[in-house]
């Protein structure tokens, strides 16, 4: 048998739904530690969850009574992707800018905070939300890399200048990335 192994580039996810509520910032947490135990991208991703759960809570409508967030974990050798769909917001999320720890926890900067820990961070809307999503390590092998650069281009195209980035950065479906901070 000759040629790639199709098993080899399969990547394992898991999504689990939580009730839109402070107490499962924590059960999240729980989640995202339980399935990259013994993975060097575990305690980054336990602090990605947590402040992209806490953000859906705090600006969209997952954080009022009956909301939800969803968690999802995708693993392979070299990265994992941490994504959080919330219930949306009328808002575009927005990379705050650094300074310290003390003011990045009081001030809501905890997007920069997992800007700095994501080798990307993206996010798109449907109509079942806004999903944001964060890659830790290396990105997965794409096999439809060139049609996905291709699409980021005419996207970027349509951003504001403050919202582009020198390289292209995204997964494919991505409708846009979150801009840097200055």
């Amino acid at each position: 048998m000759s040629g790639a192994d199709p098993g080899a580039l399969a990547k394992p996810s898991w999504a689990r739904a939580f009730p839109g509520t402070p107490r499962q910032v924590g059960a999240a947490r729980r989640f995202v530690a339980s399935l990259l135990d013994g993975s060097p991208f575990c305690d980054d991703a336990v602090v990605v969850v947590s402040e992209l759960f806490t953000n859906a809570l705090l600006h969209t409508d997952s954080g009022k009574p009956g909301g939800l967030v969803v968690v999802q974990v995708t693993r392979w050798l070299l990265g994992v992707r941490v994504a959080v769909t919330d219930q949306g917001s009328a808002k575009r999320p927005v990379i705050g800018g650094g300074g310290s720890c003390e003011q990045a926890a009081e001030s809501g900067h905890g997007l920069y905070l997992v800007s700095r820990l994501a080798e990307h961070l993206g996010w798109h809307d449907d109509p079942s939300g806004r999903t944001i999503c964060a890659i830790l390590g290396t990105r997965p092998p794409e096999h439809l890399q060139a049609e996905h650069l291709q699409a980021e281009h005419r996207q970027a195209e349509h951003l504001q200048p403050e919202h582009r980035q020198p390289e292209p950065r995204g997964q494919a479906g991505e409708s846009s990335r979150l801009p840097q901070p200055a």
